[in-house]
């Protein structure tokens, strides 16, 4: 195993390769196994969750547009 960074000794995740090829292998079982667990559900329904999101990203953007356009 090739030494590690001592820049990156600290990250999450990081000590080893174990931790990440966990996470990777655990994602890709999700992505063959979630299909098969959700094919004969109905979708939900985020309406009112997604206006509220998206409400929110506006007002937090406009809010970052006046904070850097504002002179120091």
């Amino acid at each position: 195993m090739p030494p590690l960074d001592p820049r990156t000794k600290d990250w999450f995740l990081m000590q080893s390769s174990w931790p990440m090829l966990a996470v990777c292998a655990s994602y890709l079982v999700m992505c063959k196994v979630g299909p098969l667990l959700l094919r004969n559900r109905k979708p939900f329904e985020m309406t009112v969750a997604m206006i509220v999101y998206n409400l929110t990203m506006v007002g937090l953007s406009f809010y970052l547009f006046v904070e850097v356009r504002q002179p120091k």
